[in-house]
């Protein structure tokens, strides 16, 4: 049996989908047999990124396994539960998955074989790391290459490989750090002088 998440949305008693669609990270839920009965268009895009040339509302053997590994090792009592899922040397999409327990406005659960709905919140962590990247390098008023190297920072990379990936000295490298953290204290220096 095929389900149209399309129209099974509105009848969930969660967050209308226009206000789901506003969330950055993609919420998928997911029916007990795999299918799909909500994607949002983050979801979506994840998914296209997951899988390529596969419809959204097709899920893949490699979502089955995640699946099947949640089901395996997740309880009804459990509250989340998580894992990363890599796709290529840097992209990387985490997925929090727990059991969907709202109450729906139409006895929808019966005709899912009385199987709780899995609610999936996938991430891109990449686009987060950008996403959190642009806001510093505003809030602080970094310059792009002090931008460049708290990423790689982030990434947990060492000043010495810094500066071989960035082909510059391990002393610029130093310096950038520097420059960095100090307009960090700065901020935050004003910050509490100003609460007080």
């Amino acid at each position: 049996m095929t389900y149209n998440y399309i129209s099974l949305a509105p009848n969930l008693n969660i967050l209308p989908s226009a206000l789901i669609e506003l969330i950055k990270e993609g919420v998928m839920i997911v029916s007990h047999n795999l299918q799909p009965v909500y994607l949002n268009l983050k979801a979506r895009e994840i998914c296209q990124q997951l899988w390529p040339g596969d419809r959204a509302d097709n899920l893949s053997s490699v979502m089955s396994d995640i699946y099947h590994r949640l089901c395996s090792s997740f309880s009804l009592e459990d509250k989340e539960f998580v894992m990363d899922y890599q796709i290529s040397g840097q992209q990387i999409i985490r997925i929090r998955a727990s059991y969907l327990t709202a109450e729906l406005d139409v006895p929808v659960a019966s005709t899912l074989d009385d199987r709780p709905l899995l609610l999936l919140f996938l991430e891109d962590r990449a686009a987060i790391l950008q996403e959190e990247l642009r806001l510093e390098q505003k809030k602080y008023g970094l310059s792009d290459r002090e931008t460049e190297i708290l990423k790689l920072l982030s990434q947990a990379y060492s000043y010495q490989d810094i500066a071989q990936k960035l082909q510059i000295s391990l002393n610029t490298v130093k310096f950038h750090v520097k420059n960095i953290n100090g307009k960090k204290r700065c901020l935050e220096t004003e910050d509490s002088y100003l609460a007080v």
